[in-house]
Order: structure tokens, then sequence, then C-alpha cells
């Protein structure tokens, strides 16, 4: 999204917004918006598409997961100790390659508000989409997802 914003008369945020994916705007409007506080921003964006909106809170620190995490992977219900290196790609998403060949990625993940965690993991040539939890205090990931035969998958890994 992009946009030049500035403060009315009322003291609400207006402005032009465009957002945009792979150089196709989808829609653009007029922001109006309101600051309860500073710490979140309520806006609403009339569009030729219908009325967009959204409540935006500021930009959070990512927690780095760049590492070695070691732990157990279950896929149906076979459970096998794992080990993988986790390296930064940029700010909040990460690639995964086995620890033992970092030739090959073989998924990504990315850290979302409050330490949800988004993405997808090649086991056994089989891709599953994952979805889960980051605990800072533990230094650990808990994520669970299906492949699309709908077999399922968890990981419980933690921090070298």
């Amino acid at each position: 999204m992009s946009g030049q914003w500035n403060f009315n008369s009322n003291g609400q945020v207006t402005g032009t917004l465009i957002e945009q994916s792979g150089g196709t705007t989808n829609w653009n409007g007029i922001v109006l918006a309101t600051i309860r506080d500073s710490r979140i921003l309520k806006a609403t964006v009339a569009t030729t598409s219908g009325l967009f909106q959204w409540k935006g809170v500021p930009a959070t620190t990512f927690p780095d997961l760049s590492g070695i995490w070691t732990g157990v992977v279950k896929v149906g219900k076979s459970p096998t100790t794992t080990s993988y290196l986790i390296e930064s790609n940029s700010n909040g998403l990460f690639d995964i390659f086995p620890s033992t060949s970092t030739d090959t990625m073989i998924g990504q993940l990315l850290v979302g508000e409050s330490d949800k965690i988004y993405g997808d993991l090649m086991i056994d040539g089989e891709t599953f989409a994952l979805s889960g939890t980051y605990n800072s205090r533990r230094a650990s990931l808990v994520i669970a997802g299906i492949d699309v035969g709908r077999e399922k998958i968890s990981l419980k890994i933690v921090k070298q």
C-alpha cells in the first residue's frame, strides 16, 4: 500500500491510498482514519470496489529465528527427531534448511503479529502448510498443518 496522508481540521488522518500487487492496482481511494491513541489507527477507504476498513498497530520488531532448531516432527502418527537451520530472508520471513545440507531450502516461515507463525515445509517430497506459535521465553516453535492429501504434521522444536 502507498499514499500520502495528512491531518484534516478535525484531527483525522486523510489522503490517498493505492493498494497494488504485481504492478496491478487492486483498489484505490481516499483514506479517512481516526487515531484513538498513539498505538491504534482505524481507517476507512472508500473505493470503486466498495468500502475497505482496517485497523493498524505500530510495526513490531520480529523475533530472530535464525539458528539451529532441534526437536520432533510427526507426520501422521510417526515421530522423527529432526534438526533444521533457519535463516533470516527478510523482516519476519525465514528460510528453512535441513541442518545437514544447507544447499536445499525445504520451507519458509513468516512471523506474524503476536508471534504467530505461518509457512510451509517439505518432508519426503510432500509440502505441508503450517501455522502455530513462537514462544520467546522457551525459544520454541510449536507448529502444525496438513499436506494436500490431508495428512497431518506437527513440529515441536527448540532453538539450540
